[in-house]
This record gives C-alpha cells, structure tokens and sequence, in this order.
C-alpha cells in the first residue's frame, strides 16, 4: 500500500510490511496507528506526552540544555566545553571532573576540606583565609612563616571549675595537666585566650585583688566576664604590673597574672 498524496483513513490501521507513505505525501489518520517499531525523522511529531524526556545511554549536549525535571548523569553522558547545561532538579554523580571555578550556590566555597595537606620546599600557599578547628603540624624540617602573625593567640587556657572554691586551668604552661587557680605571667603585646564554657562561674579580669568582684580592666579585653565563650586578651603596652582574674559569682575563685617586662 503506497499513499504518495494526503491520505485520511477513517478506521484503524495496522502498519505492517510493505505499507510505506511516500516522503513526498502526507498521512492523516484520525483512528490509531499501531506499528511494532517506527524508523525516521521524529522531529515532526507532536501531541506526544514525553517530549521533554531524553531517555538514552549518550547525551552530547553542544548548545545551552535545560533539563526541568530530575536528571540522573552517569556513564556516558557529557556536557559538551562550549556549552552550557542548565538543572533545575538534582543532578547526581559518583565523581566529578573539570573546572568547578564557577560554580555557586557551594556553602563551602571559602574553606579547604582535606585529610592532609603537603607543603614542599618553597611552596607558597595561596590562601586567602585558612581555618583549621584541629592541629596543624609540621612533621619535619623548618617551616618559615612570613606575615602578620600580630593577632594569632600566644596562649590558651581551657577553664573547669572545682566546685565553687577554684578555677581549674588545662593549656599552655601548666605542666602537670590542670592548675587550680594558677599565677599567671603573659607578655606585653602578646595575645591570650580564656575558654569557660561551663555556663557558670564568669570570668573577670579586673584592677582589683582577689577576694571579691572588682573593677573591669577595660582595655585588650573582648568577652570580658565570659561565662559561655571565650574571653581574649591583647595586652597593652602601657598594661598595669599586675592584674588578677576573678569569678563575679564566688570570691574564692581567682588569681594574678603578672604582666612582663615590668614598667
């Protein structure tokens, strides 16, 4: 059967071997078209209700594509470099490879997430802001630093409590563990941090002796009275020869800290 002009068959029609329409004519079928298989140009086609899906092993994609609903990239699938591929669902892989520079909407664009990180002779690290919550070490030969180290912390101390008679201290300087109450000697010009995070016993450094809440010494001093977070010290110059540091909620708990060269 062959229709080489504009056919309108009003019945149902089983396309089967040896039924062509000629590539010259036009087919209208008002029933249902029913075929085992289907081989040419599809890009005529309407009224199908996948249009939107591609469903293949290989999608090269050379110009700007927008998928609208989730898409799962895997084995075979590429984005072509001169294109774009734009995702409005999710799109999920096992690995990535490629120049991530212009990605966005990453929560973690700023940070370095690592298992370790190796610096060879010369090596200069380009990093605008590094932070690091654990231990940074370096295992072997001599590490240079060069830079404004004017704001990195001298000393640190981890604040406990023995009931209401004295603070513990754990950190820099005390050499069996903890401390109960300690006499300390900081450096002018230097910076020390206090860490209470204990939700109690405020930390106070003051003017005045132990034995009772004082005057505030007001200046280096960010968090001063900290009961949970950190109280940071940058000593002045001009700093007093002694000041002392007090719990506001108990007089037994506090001690000095002598501050060096003395003036």
């Amino acid at each position: 059967m062959n229709f080489t002009g504009i056919s309108t068959l009003q019945n149902d029609v089983l396309i089967g071997s040896g039924v062509t329409l000629s590539p010259g004519g036009d087919g209208i079928f008002t029933g249902v078209v029913t075929a085992t298989s289907y081989a040419g140009d599809g890009s005529a086609l309407t009224g199908m209700a996948s249009t939107d899906n591609v469903r293949t092993g290989i999608l090269d994609v050379a110009g700007i594509a927008t998928f609208r609903s989730n898409s799962l990239v895997g084995s075979g699938i590429t984005l072509s470099p001169d294109g774009d591929g734009f995702f409005t669902g999710v799109v999920t892989a096992t690995s990535y490879a490629g120049d991530g520079s212009a990605l966005t909407g990453i929560a973690n664009t700023g940070q370095i997430l690592a298992t370790s990180l190796t610096v060879g002779i010369a090596a200069t690290i380009g990093i605008v802001s590094f932070s690091s919550a654990g231990i940074v070490t370096a295992t072997s030969g001599i590490v240079t630093y060069y830079g404004d180290t004017s704001k990195a912390v001298d000393g640190r101390w981890n604040l406990t409590a023995n009931g209401s008679s004295d603070y513990v201290f754990a950190g820099i300087g005390i050499t069996a563990g903890i401390a109960n109450d300690p006499a300390l000697h900081l450096a002018r010009g230097r910076v020390y941090e206090f860490v209470n995070e204990m939700g109690a016993h405020p930390f106070r450094i003051q003017l005045t002796a132990n034995g009772s809440t004082g005057t505030q010494y007001p200046h280096g001093i960010t968090n001063n009275d900290v009961s949970n977070g950190t109280l940071r010290f940058e000593i002045p110059m001009n700093a007093p020869n002694v000041l002392y540091y007090q719990c506001t909620a108990h007089a037994g708990m506090g001690g000095s800290m002598t501050i060096y060269p003395s003036i």
